[in-house]
């Protein structure tokens, strides 16, 4: 079950830059917050996201937790987490969550069959799986 009916309860996201010791920025893509000699509480950064050099180079990463309590163990303060870095499971995953809250995110509704009207192939029809599968590699050698 989810804990929370807000996005940001259930599936917190941000882009982080972490040394041995301490995070040394943190944001949401937009804006940030940065340690600095001047100030090490932090200050505000505006090259969060595209224009991060340390996002290009690497040292910043998207982080997400997703967070839930398991239907059949309800305790006090017995909230999971799974915690990911990788972009594309973020992307998924608060997709996800944004279905499961009932957010119309497609424009069109999938289906695993055609409907038709008559002759006619409905304009709202996209296959089920259209997207979601990779490209075949093919074997020159093979016959």
């Amino acid at each position: 079950m989810l804990i929370d009916d807000d996005i940001e309860n259930v599936f917190p996201s941000s882009y982080a830059w972490w040394t041995a010791t301490e995070r040394k920025c943190w944001g949401d893509g937009t804006s940030a917050t940065r340690r600095t000699p001047q100030k090490p509480g932090g200050e505000p950064w505006s090259q969060c996201g595209n224009g991060c050099p340390e996002l290009a180079a690497g040292q910043c990463k998207p982080s997400g937790d997703l967070r839930f309590v398991l239907a059949d163990f309800p305790r006090l303060a017995s909230v999971c987490r799974i915690h990911t870095s990788s972009y594309r499971s973020i992307r998924q995953i608060h997709f996800a969550v944004l279905v499961s809250f009932g957010a119309q995110s497609f424009p069109r509704k999938r289906e695993s069959t055609p409907q038709t009207f008559g002759n006619v192939l409905s304009s709202d029809w996209i296959p089920a799986f259209a997207g979601m599968t990779a490209a075949a590699r093919v074997d020159p050698n093979s016959k």
